[in-house]
C-alpha cells in the first residue's frame, strides 16, 4: 500500500513539473509575440483612401462605430469633444458593421460630423486585427505601435448614464 501511495504521488509530482514547464513556454512565446500596429489604412464610405501612420502621433485613438447602434450614437458628442479636445492625437474611425448599408452609413457620418477619418472596414480586416468586439469600442495605440488601452467611452452603454470617462481617462 505505501508502494502504490509513493507511486502515485510521484506521477502526480512528475503531472505538476510538466503543467508549469508547458505553461512557462507558452506564457513566454506569447509574450514575446507581441504584435506592433504601424499604421491603419483603408478607404472611407466616401470612396476616398486613408492611411495613418501610428509613429505620427504620440497615441492614436481607433474607434470602433455603427451608424445604426445606439449605444454608439449616443457616444458621438462625447468623442467628438475629445476630438476636439485633444488636438495633438489622432483620431480615427472605423465602421466594420458589414450589415448596415451603406447609403445609409455615408448619409449618418456625413450628418455626425465628426473630424477625423471614418474608415469602412468591409472585412473586419481592422476589427479581427485589434480583436474589435462591440461598438463602441476603443483602442489607443502609442507612438511605438502597443496598444495601450482597450475598452469602452464610458462606463456605461448609453453615454448620458455615464459615471466614468474611460476614453478621457486612458
Amino acid at each position: 500500500y505505501r508502494y502504490k501511495i509513493e507511486k502515485e504521488e510521484g506521477s502526480f509530482m512528475f503531472k505538476n513539473i510538466i503543467f508549469i514547464t508547458m505553461s512557462l513556454i507558452l506564457f513566454s512565446c506569447a509574450s514575446t509575440q507581441e504584435a506592433t500596429i504601424k499604421n491603419i489604412s483603408g478607404i472611407t464610405h466616401a470612396g476616398d483612401k486613408v492611411h495613418i501612420p501610428i509613429n505620427k502621433n504620440e497615441h492614436t485613438v481607433v474607434l470602433f462605430l455603427s451608424a445604426n447602434c445606439p449605444c454608439s450614437n449616443s457616444h458621438i458628442p462625447i468623442i467628438r469633444n475629445l476630438s476636439q479636445k485633444f488636438k495633438d492625437i489622432q483620431f480615427v474611425g472605423v465602421h466594420s458593421n458589414y450589415n448596415e448599408r451603406k447609403a445609409n452609413t455615408l448619409r449618418y457620418f456625413d450628418r455626425v460630423d465628426l473630424a477625423f477619418p471614418i474608415i469602412h472596414d468591409k472585412e473586419s480586416v481592422i476589427a479581427k486585427r485589434l480583436g474589435a468586439l462591440k461598438t463602441p469600442h476603443v483602442f489607443i495605440i502609442n507612438k511605438k505601435g502597443v496598444i495601450v488601452y482597450n475598452g469602452s467611452v464610458t462606463d456605461a452603454s448609453i453615454a448620458t448614464s455615464a459615471k466614468i470617462q474611460h476614453l478621457e481617462n486612458a
